[in-house]
């Protein structure tokens, strides 16, 4: 009965410890964005988070492949003016099962952050954070 219990404790653990918690950021007729809010985290001064945006309708990257989601892991610059982001890595969905993954190293070009934008939303709430 111990060891059930131990088994059925490490396992909850285990749940929530991969847990994520997904936020809407921006609904548009073409997509939904959404965060992590778990899993933004502080490195030196740059903070890191993981997006990800659902298609309204299935997107088509070639004649039999089509996506209806992505998801990424992005470091934002938050004391830059303007914000700055990179883009570390990125899986794009067909469904549950990936299509396609693409990751940078440490060295990947900054992009700025536009006002106005979802990605100013993302940023705004992931810098605050």
């Amino acid at each position: 009965m111990k060891k059930l219990a131990v088994l059925l404790i490490s396992g909850l653990m285990s749940v929530t410890a991969s847990a994520v918690n997904w936020i809407l950021i921006a609904d548009t007729p073409r997509m939904n964005y959404y965060i992590d809010i778990d899993s933004i985290s502080s490195s030196g001064k740059y903070k890191t988070v993981f997006i990800k945006n659902i298609y309204a309708q299935p997107n088509a990257i070639a004649p039999s492949i089509t996506i209806d989601q992505e998801m990424a892991f992005l470091r934002f610059d938050c004391n830059s003016t303007p914000q700055k982001v990179q883009l570390l890595s990125a899986y794009t969905y067909s469904g549950d099962k990936p299509v396609d993954y693409a990751g940078y190293d440490e060295n990947v070009e900054w992009s700025v952050v536009y006002p106005g934008t979802v990605l100013a939303n993302q940023a705004s709430l992931v810098c605050s954070h």
